[in-house]
């Protein structure tokens, strides 16, 4: 048989052994402890993985998620790959999940895995490990039911800080992650994010065909953004969403340079790829397009190293003191580099009837470029009122020119925190309106 269809054949003999498992491995719920019963068990479940057959439970995107995160990266790409640093230093924290005696890690292997990590996304990614811990729960060892509840309990950090977990994952998959846009999203009140892999797949572990490190940089791919290149199971150009990645329709589960699952379209199928499905020993490389997607998703949903110059503060400030019947305001900006461009301004509604009144009640303009500028102010209680922000540029304060914000306050309350990016003017009412 020629090789490139004893390649082929080997994905859909994979199907054909553990159609149930494959088809739910993206979907870490699904399999159960064999004392907890259900249809498949975590012993059933580690064949494959033993055959060398890779799976990961890291959930598909939904259809918005999809339009969501390719907007952002168009976005970023629009504005002309916004200027940043060359490397994206990303924290990690470690948490070692044991029980009766399975489980251990030692603190050199952590090491050299995390070294793994920064061999594959060097030079766009740099990951230092931050700190290290250890669990003995036979709870979070095995099963992902208590997931969030381990989460909730051993997470650090913010959005930006890489939470590793170590445990029995591979009864139910070698690993999974929670995608970017999850992190603070409102529905996701279980501090979900994180990657977790099984414990036997770091460096020297003791499966066999994923042992080299590689799970844990596949699923940090997915943590950063991507998706499978074989996304979608089918050869439309959209696919894993990168552009420079080739059409396929399948995963593949060897080192087979010849594979093509694509065959009308240019480009074999990318076996040696990180966010593909082969061994370990197969995978080498990220294109320029998923590096470029992993640092516009970063940009967009991870990065707090801008919180001490460009972000607003997340509370409202502590409020100026004002007589009974007035409330405190605040109007606090971060310019980009045409600060002379903005205006700002707030008016009162008129009573009874529509517009407002045209006298303004504060007003500034002409403001310093790249700095970070603040109006305080006792506005009535009994009164409706609207702020507007305009930039005579057209384009906002962020982020083609510099990476500015504004916030607005009134009577202790956010009205509004914005970048102020693509557009001439904003506003919104507030007050008792």
């Amino acid at each position: 048989m020629h090789k490139n269809t004893t390649s082929a054949v080997l994905s859909l003999f994979a199907f054909a052994l553990y159609p149930n498992i494959l088809a739910h491995s993206h979907n870490h719920n699904y399999y159960n402890r064999k004392d907890e019963g259900g249809t498949v068990t975590r012993e059933q479940a580690l064949q494959p993985i033993l055959q060398g057959i890779r799976t990961c439970g890291t959930s598909d995107p939904t259809d918005d998620e999809l339009e969501m995160s390719d907007e952002v990266v168009r976005k970023w790409k629009k504005k002309g790959r916004r200027s940043r640093k060359t490397e994206i230093v990303v924290p990690i924290y470690w948490h070692v999940i044991t029980f009766s005696g399975l489980g251990s890690i030692p603190d050199d292997v952590i090491n050299k895995a995390v070294q793994v990590l920064n061999d594959a996304y060097t030079p766009h990614f740099s990951f230092k490990l931050n700190d290290t811990d250890h669990t003995e729960t036979k709870d979070w060892f095995y099963g992902d039911k208590r997931d969030g509840e381990m989460k909730r309990s051993l997470r650090k950090g913010g959005c930006n800080a890489l939470n590793v977990y170590t445990n029995d994952a591979a009864g139910e998959s070698l690993g999974y992650a929670q995608f970017p846009w999850k992190c603070k999203a409102k529905d996701n009140p279980d501090s979900g994010d994180g990657v977790v892999i099984d414990y036997r797949t770091v460096p020297g572990g003791s499966l066999l065909h994923f042992n080299i490190g590689h799970t844990l940089t596949h699923e940090v791919g997915h943590w950063l953004g991507l998706y499978h290149t074989f996304h979608g199971g089918n050869c439309r150009r959209d696919g894993d969403h990168v552009d420079d990645t080739p059409p396929q329709k399948f995963a593949n589960y060897d080192c087979d340079s010849s594979l093509d699952t694509c065959k009308k379209y240019p480009g074999k199928d990318p076996i040696n790829n990180f966010m593909n499905y082969t061994p370990d020993r197969c995978y080498e490389e990220f294109t320029n397009g998923q590096f470029e997607r992993m640092i516009a998703i970063w940009n967009e949903y991870r990065d707090e190293s801008v919180v001490s110059y460009t972000l607003a503060p997340t509370l409202a400030p502590a409020p100026i003191p004002c007589p009974k019947a007035r409330a405190p305001f605040s109007f606090e900006i971060k310019l980009d580099n045409y600060g002379n461009e903005v205006q700002f301004f707030v008016q009162r509604k008129k009573k009874g009837e529509s517009g407002y009144f045209k006298k303004k009640v504060l007003s500034h303009s002409k403001f310093r470029s790249d700095s970070v500028e603040k109006i305080n102010a006792c506005l009535s209680k009994k009164e409706c009122y609207r702020y507007l922000i305009k930039d005579s540029g057209g384009d906002g304060i962020c982020c083609e020119f510099g990476e500015g914000w504004y916030q607005v306050t009134y009577n202790g309350n956010i009205v509004r925190y914005d970048n102020f990016e693509g557009t001439s003017k904003q506003n919104r009412k507030f007050g008792n309106c």
